[in-house]
């Protein structure tokens, strides 16, 4: 994805941080 963390594997645009 495009930021680091991705909680999910969930291709935000700013992953999933909640």
């Amino acid at each position: 994805s495009t930021r680091t963390p991705e909680f999910l594997g969930l291709d935000n645009q700013c992953g999933v941080w909640a």
